[in-house]
Parts: C-alpha cells; structure tokens; sequence
C-alpha cells in the first residue's frame, strides 16, 4: 500500500504587539480621573500597516490615541481613518484593580467572547462592511500606578478551521502573475493604498478581468465580482515579513472565506510594500484548501479559538516599568498627585483637585507652624505658596522648624524664606514657591520718623501680598503680628486662617468675612475679637524662656494639620468664607469632608479638642468696621497711628485690659536617655522621628524595607526628590541623613528589614532568612526602651507587639484611616503583677480574629496611604506626647489610664490616657480604655509562654498557619460557641485600613 504525500498545514506568523508610552501615560490618567475601582472592559483601538522592511514586521501599536477621551478632552477629535500608516483596528481592555485579579481573570472565556463577536460579525455581514473587525483584538493589564509599572497580556483572536487549511503552494507575488498582471496589479495596489477612502482598510478583493487589468474592492462587492471577474484573489495588508507564512489577519479572513462563501480553494495575496509602494517581490500569494467538517459553518455553534500572545516563547504576560524613563519632574508630578486622584475613588470622590492647585496660599512667617503649613498644603495638591518672614534660620530652629537642616544655620543662617524655598524645591520641584524677606509693622512697636518711609513701603508690599492671594494664613510668633494682616485680610475679604500655639494647647480658627459683606448672618469673629485690649509689644522686658518658641513639640504640627484641614473645608464649602460654624453634634453632617468649624482649640495636656464659635465684636480692634472704614479712609497714616500709639485702637473702640502666662517643668536627662524603636519610616516614622529629636531624644532606630518612591516627600517630611531618583534609596538610609542633616549629634541608625507576618505563609527555602529577621527583631527591641508601631498593615504589628509584651517594654502605636487616628500605649506583659489591677490591652486586644494578609485583593486606593494630609501629623504628634507623658509617670508603663474628667490632674505633662481617638471630619478626639484580653492573639500570657517556650518554631508557626493563634487563645472555641446567639462579630479592620509606611 503505497503511502499518501502528506499536504502541509498552512500556518501562520504570530501577531505581536507594541504598547508605546503614551498609551500608559493615558490609561494612568483615565484609571486615576475617571474609572477609580471600575473594571469594566474599555473599548480601544489599536494600529497596524502593511510589512514595510525585507526583515521587520510591523507590529499592532497601541498609543495615546488608543483610549477614549477623557470628559475634559471631549473637543479633541478622535483619531481619523484613513491614515495609510494605521489601519484601525478594534479592541478591548479589561484593566483589573489588583495583580491578583489579573492572575485570576479567566483568559479562555474573555478569548471566546471576543472570538464570538468575530464570528457573529462574519455570520451578520458586519465584517464585509467594515473589515478591521476581522482581526479584534483583546488585552488585559493592571497598572500600578504607585511604582509605573504595568502588567499586561494581549490576545488577537482566531478562529480555527476544522479540519486546518492545507497550503498547495505559496510563493511571491511577482512569480505568481504574468509580467502585465503584475503591473496591473502594482498599480491597483497604490491607487487602493492612496485613496483617502480605502488607505487603511486592511481586507480586499482582488478582481482580475479576461484582459488582465485588475481592480481593488471592498469585501462588501464580493457578489458584483464573481459576476463581472474572470478570476478573484483575497487580499490582506500582511504585517509580517517571513517568506514562508502568511501573517495572522489571514486566519479570520479565511473563516469568513470558507463560512459565508462556501470557498473551498483559496488564492490569497499577502500585500507588503516598500517606501510606501508596493513590493510584489516581498509580497505573496498562496494557495490553500479549506473542507471544513459538517456543522463548522452552523452560525450557533462557534468553533474553537485560539490568539494568546507568547512572551518569549512562553504563555506569560508582560511588564514594563517607565519609572525609570520618565522625566523625574513630571514623575514627581504625577506621584503627588496619586494619593488625592486615589481619594476620589472611593473616600472622597467630591474632591476638587481643580481648586486646590489653583489656590494661592500666603504663609506669614516661616517657624515650626510656616514650615509645617506649607509642607501639608503640598500634600493637598496647593501649588502656589509664599512664604514671608524676617528672620534667619538658627542653630535651634532645625529640631522643630521641618524645612530646615544644620547647613542653613552655618555661617550667620540663611533667611529662612530663602532656606524654605529650597527645601519645597527639593520636596517637590514644580511647587511655586516664593521666599519674601520682609518684617511685618506691627502695633505697640513704635518707629522713628526715618523708618516711616521703609515701614510704609512695607504695610504696602504686605498689601500687595494679600490682594494677590486667596488665602492667609498668620503664623507669627506674637500677637501683635497678626494685626495688620488681619487688618488687611478683613478689608480684602480673603480668607483667613490662624494657628497660634501655647505650651500645651493651640487654637486653629478661620476669620469671618468683613464687615462690609452684606448678610443677615451675624459674622465669625476674627483672632482679636475676644481682646480687651489693643495688641501691644509682646516680646519687652520678658526672659528666654518667654522670649523663644516656648512650647512642647507635638503642638505645632497638629495645629499646622488642623489649619490645613480647615482650608480644604472651607475651600469645598458652597458658602467658603461666608460659611456658618459647624458643630459635630450639630443637624449638619459636614459633607464627605466632615463639620467646618470655626474655632479647634486642643490640649495635649487633657487629650482633649473642642469645637467653639466666637462671633464678631463690635469692639474689635481688627476687624470692625469703624476700624476697617478708618483704614479705607486714611490708608498708611492710619496704620503709622495704630504702630505708634496703640491706645489709639483702644481710644477708637473703649476696650479694657487682661494677661496671663504659665510655666512648665520637664526631665531632659530621662528623654536624653530613652532609646527609641520606630518600626515603619513612612509619614508616620517621619514625623515621630522629627518630633522625639525636638523633645530632646538622641537615639532613634528606624527599620523599614521599603525605598523612598516619587510620592512619598510630600507626606513624608524626611525625604526629597533626590532621596526618589534611581530607583530610591533605602528609606532608613534616607531618614538617617535626613536626620543627622537636622541634628548631627543624633544617634540615628537605619535597618533595612521586613518585619515576618502571619498570613504571609513562607516556603521551606525562606525559613533561615525569615527566622534570622525575627531573631534580629527580637534584639532591636531588646536593646531598646521604647517601641514605636508604625507600620503599615496591621499584621505586620503582631510580631512586635508580642515581643514588646514579652521584653515589657514600653510600647506606642499609631494608626491612621482616611481621616481619623488612632494613637495608643500597650499595657504591661501578662508576666507583670499589677497590683490586681486589670492590664491595659495591646492594639490587639479587641480583635475577634487572628491577623491575616490584609493587602492580598487590594485596590490602589486601599494599598496606598489614602488618608487627609493632616491625620499623620496630628497622629505621630499624639504618640510622641504620650511617650513623653509615660516617661514622667512614675509607675510608667504599668500607669493606670487616665481622663480629662478624672480626680487625676496628669501632673505638668497633663493626663496619661490608654488610648486617643481622633476624628478630622467631626473635629473630635476621645480618650478611651480598653482592658487586655485572655484572648489577645498578641498579649494574652497563652501567646506569650507559648513563645517563651517554643522560640522561633512558635512564630514560623504562626506565620504559615494564622488560625493556630485563634485555636491557640480559645478564640475559636468562643466564636464557635456564640454562632447559636446569632451574634454577628466585627471582623473588619480597624480605622488603620490605609495606614502609611
């Protein structure tokens, strides 16, 4: 039996594809503007041409023109057909939240559902009236758009023959035809190639008459052809180059072929071209046979498809990172606004990022409020910022003051609005920020005849200032100061806010409107409208310590937080200088950013803030209207008057007088000594890092794994943009120069290490490293007095939080939501006697569950630190002030919770509270108590002895098999046991859900 020549298979050159930059650049702006957390598929459009080049293959191209417009850029029109050099071709996009959602989608069924569109354009005719739609195609991504990076696969649908075409010859085109058909045939091809109707329609009839000439159609004249040809042949724009094998378009075109026209064989003509031109030299036309089985056309059963592309020969996606290849400035651009393009996903979607970047902010004076102001409007998107103040940057000033480093102080000091300036441009280069060098007149401080000129020429420039800004922000260091802006501010009717500090408390409040605004509404005071007296010369005849910036540190941040916070309410108020205070326990929700207040007046001596209304005086020196009239009247005479002879204010409003002043005690060697932990060296590690060195603490310990990224100097007041270039540097590198830059004499040190955490199961090859790192924590906090927690997910505090109980040491955790915080001391080990006293609990110790992997499944705007700008300070301030507040406690970390209500005064240092409960939208903080559980997966004396006992198998343990502590603590058994009671128990996370590293 002699045997069959067997009949090679036909096949095909893979499609390939080509994603340029700007296509992610769009889809970046799209998911970050437009789609937050919606996944639906995106229709897009993707670009291919005839093979150009005997060696190269032209790829399907996708770029900016890819994506639909946004809304914003409805006006630019859409991307034209009938560009020879991009053949339009439809797709889609399924861009997924998560990298685990895409390793989860379900590749076949999306590949089987765009190959059905196919073949029901086939069966419908769609596809002989627009072509392209035989080659859609398909791609899947997730874009991180914290780190540039994007993931992404792409699938160019073809429908299988069954049985597959065989291939009787193939060879190029211009030994197929006869010298007159081919120049026919070249000359059909330019003109088909040339017209603006048909440049890029990619599929084609080729019709040759008994005469040779030959003519191009589109697929939709295939009846009026097979009247009028002699012969036809099915023409493509091939992107391939082989010799040998037709490119992948052909496979589509060869199913509609066989199914809608019931052809068995086929001529095709693969057409490439070169310079523009057609090259028959490079071009094919084959020969193939098509017998597909009974039912392959039966337009209800579709046939099997294929069309994922390869990456290197393998079935796996793609990646690419443009960090790298971007322009640093626009990379640092785009990274300061992620986190508030993240907050209108879902915490905040009324977000006007619009307004906030075009309001133009002026900070009077540049000390720890100015510095802190301007660093958190930054992180709110504000993009023009002006800085005036007088004074230089001194040797004190770097501890406290956020912009400034050891270098601005050498050599007499630089002008700290020059100094300040620098430091934003290196936070964040496309800030606007200017320095002005300028004293502010003030009453009570009376000036010669010769300085009347200068001093007018200043109230002017001041003017100027003002009239050129939409909002003010005093935050000068005497009362005094603040009169003549106020004044200013009041007859411009801009908005205004003041942060002022005492030793333990400050008072962050916004002006009313002028009273020449028109409404029936009484006014909001201003600053001096509780006076009874005229601003007079603060700062004659006072010692030092009344003299310097006389405070405990943690209040100059939250009050700089709280101003800011007060802003963004007003500047997203419909009423915005106009607006009625607000009260949290008032018929008024706020909106999505909370109450706006009029007044926040806070004690960190009582943990306590409160909310007040002041209405404005008739009396005021500032703001009423016979002062403001008096000025619009006289001008610059007026103010040299008030300078000079500042009863002439009270004269002019019959006012009366009052004082008073305190003093502190405090115990620098114990804060000198404490060797400080900070586990995290994000915004929080930052900021508690700046606060402990202003308290006076010299050894700070910062561990984190993590490298500076283009959005963290915004928030994280220890990095620039220099700390973001090439790749990053280490985080606690970075902070420890930061540091030493503020302080050369800290003792600071970095440990680049990841903290091991249950439910992030590890592989046997991991163990000696992860028990290493365990071993190396178990030291660190051994050799310290105090522990800092924060990290940013909340499993990744248990395995400190256990060895802190076990070590006893004295322990302090921070933890921020969208726009609430959490700042907390753990209580004593359960190895500790107390007295009988009941223990206070660890940050574990009201969960229901064991920690788990909180970050598996997590959209962008869950991963990243989606919180107000505010809440980090005002929270790190909170945890400083209480390490501080337990250091002076005599019993420490065994002290008892205390409360502003309680018989307790909390001493100089004011009360020691368990926990504090912060709330930016409702204005609020709440001092609470939670007692230790026998249930702690963390704390409770089961978890510790069992640790003391076993060492590091008990923690491995831990980590691979999280419900080992749940079974470990009784906890299962009593969720079991309750299931009956239909008691449905709170398994969410915590406020922390977005804490930042």
């Amino acid at each position: 039996m002699t045997d069959q020549p067997s009949v090679p298979l036909l096949q095909f050159a893979p499609f390939h594809s080509t994603v340029n930059e700007g296509f992610w650049h769009r889809l970046s702006s799209l998911k970050l503007n437009e789609l937050g957390i919606d996944e639906s598929p995106i229709p897009i459009t993707g670009f291919y041409a005839p093979c150009s080049q005997t060696k190269v293959s032209n790829n399907l191209t996708l770029d900016a023109e890819s994506l639909p417009p946004e809304p914003s850029e409805q006006s630019v029109p859409l991307t034209s057909r009938s560009n020879r050099n991009k053949c339009s071709v439809p797709g889609v996009i399924y861009n997924t939240n998560t990298i685990e959602s895409f390793r989860n989608l379900d590749r076949q069924s999306l590949l089987k559902a765009e190959a059905k569109k196919i073949w029901e354009d086939i069966h419908s005719g769609k596809a002989e009236e627009d072509a392209a739609l035989l080659s859609r195609f398909l791609l899947i991504s997730f874009a991180d758009l914290k780190k540039w990076r994007f993931h992404y696969w792409f699938a160019f649908p073809a429908l299988m023959l069954d049985p597959p075409a065989t291939l009787v010859k193939l060879k190029p085109a211009s030994q197929w035809f006869s010298i007159q058909e081919a120049e026919s045939l070249r000359v059909a091809c330019n003109e088909w190639r040339s017209s603006s109707s048909t440049a890029d329609v990619p599929f084609f009839l080729v019709c040759f008459d008994s005469s040779s000439n030959v003519t191009i159609k589109n697929l939709n004249h295939w009846e009026a052809c097979q009247e009028d040809a002699d012969k036809i042949i099915f023409g493509f724009y091939d992107p391939y180059h082989l010799p040998n094998n037709p490119g992948w378009p052909l496979r589509n075109f060869l199913a509609l072929i066989c199914s809608r026209w019931n052809i068995e064989r086929v001529r095709f003509f693969c057409y490439r071209e070169n310079q523009g031109l057609a090259d028959l030299n490079l071009s094919l036309v084959g020969e193939a046979l098509l017998s597909a089985k009974i039912g392959w056309k039966d337009p209800n059963n579709m046939p099997k498809c294929v069309g994922w592309e390869l990456n290197r020969e393998k079935a796996l996606p793609r990646f690419i990172s443009l960090a790298k290849s971007m322009d640093p400035a626009r990379l640092a651009e785009s990274a300061a606004d992620l986190n508030l393009k993240l907050m209108r996903w879902r915490a905040l979607p009324s977000l006007d990022m619009n307004t906030l970047a075009a309001t133009k902010c002026l900070l009077l004076g540049a000390g720890a409020l100015g510095c802190q102001v301007a660093r958190t409007l930054m992180a709110w998107g504000v993009k023009k910022i002006t800085l005036v103040d007088s004074g230089k940057v001194a040797m004190s000033n770097p501890l406290r003051q956020s912009l400034y480093t050891l270098n601005d102080c050498l050599n007499g000091g630089d002008f700290k609005v020059v100094a300040a300036v620098k430091s934003l441009k290196r936070i964040f280069p496309s800030v606007d920020a200017e320095g002005v060098v300028m004293a502010i007149p003030m009453p009570g401080h009376p000036i010669s005849i010769q300085e009347e000129e200068n001093i007018i020429e200043d109230c002017r420039h001041l003017h100027d200032l003002i009239d050129s800004h939409d909002v003010i922000f005093l935050l000068t260091d005497t009362r005094e100061s603040r009169w003549l802006p106020t004044l200013l501010s009041t007859a411009a009717n801009k908005i205004t806010i003041t942060a002022d500090i005492g030793f333990d408390s400050y008072l962050v409040m916004r002006h009313g409107p002028g009273p020449q605004s028109n409404s029936n509404e009484q006014r909001l005071g201003c600053y001096f409208c509780s006076d009874v007296v005229a601003p007079i010369d603060s700062t004659a005849k006072r010692t030092l310590d009344q003299k310097c910036t006389f405070t405990r540190p943690g209040a100059a941040p939250i009050a700089s937080a709280v101003a800011v916070e007060l802003l963004i309410g007003i500047l997203h108020h419909p009423q915005r200088i106009f607006a009625k205070a607000e009260f949290s326990d008032s018929s008024c929700n706020g909106g999505a950013l909370g109450i706006l207040p009029h007044q926040i007046r806070g004690s960190l001596h009582q943990y306590s803030q409160t909310t007040l209304v002041g209405h404005a005086s008739k009396s005021c020196t500032a703001c009423n209207c016979h002062v403001v009239s008096e000025y619009e009247k006289r001008g610059m005479k007026f103010v040299l008057e008030a300078i000079n002879h500042p009863t002439y204010l009270e004269d002019l409003n019959l006012k009366q007088t009052r004082s008073n002043e305190i003093i502190p005690s405090l115990d620098m060697n114990t804060l000198a000594s404490a060797k400080c932990l900070l586990l995290g060296a994000g915004t929080l590690g930052c900021q508690v890092a700046r606060s402990l060195m202003a308290w006076g603490v010299k050894k700070i310990t910062l561990v984190d794994s993590g490298k500076v990224a283009m959005s963290n100097p915004l928030r994280q007041s220890l990095y620039t943009f220099d700390d973001c270039l090439n790749g990053g540097d280490f985080k606690v590198v970075a902070a420890v120069k930061s540091l030493k830059r503020i302080f050369p004499d800290v003792d600071a040190e970095g440990v680049v290490m990841g903290i091991p955490m249950p439910g992030h199961a590890i592989s046997v090859e991991e163990e000696e490293k992860i028990m290493e790192d365990c071993r190396k924590l178990h030291d660190l906090i051994d050799c310290h007095d105090v522990i800092f927690l924060l990290t940013d997910t909340r499993e990744s505090r248990w395995l400190p939080t256990l060895l802190s109980a076990s070590a006893n040491k004295i322990t302090v955790t921070a933890a921020l939501g969208f726009d609430s915080y959490l700042v907390m001391r753990h209580g004593a080990g359960p190895q500790i006697n107390i007295s009988n006293e009941q223990r206070l609990g660890c940050y574990f110790c009201s969960d229901v569950v064991a920690p788990i992997d909180s970050t598996a499944n997590r959209t962008l705007d869950q991963q990243c630190t989606v919180t107000r700008p505010g809440a980090a300070p005002i929270a790190s301030a909170f945890a400083v002030e209480l390490l501080v507040r337990i250091l002076h406690h005599p019993q420490r970390i065994s002290a008892k919770a205390e409360f502003s209500d309680s018989s307790s005064n909390g001493g100089g240092l004011g009360i020691l509270p368990h926990q504090i409960r912060g709330s930016l939208s409702q204005g609020s903080i709440m001092a609470l108590l939670g007692h230790a559980s026998n249930s702690c997966t963390a704390c409770s004396w089961h978890v510790v002895s069992e640790y003391k006992k076993r060492g590091m198998e008990f923690v491995l343990e831990a980590i691979n098999h999280p419900t080992y502590l749940e079974d470990l603590t009784g906890m299962t058994e009593l969720i079991k046991s309750t299931s009956s009671l239909n008691v449905d128990w709170d398994i969410d996370e915590d406020d922390d859900d977005c804490v930042e590293i």
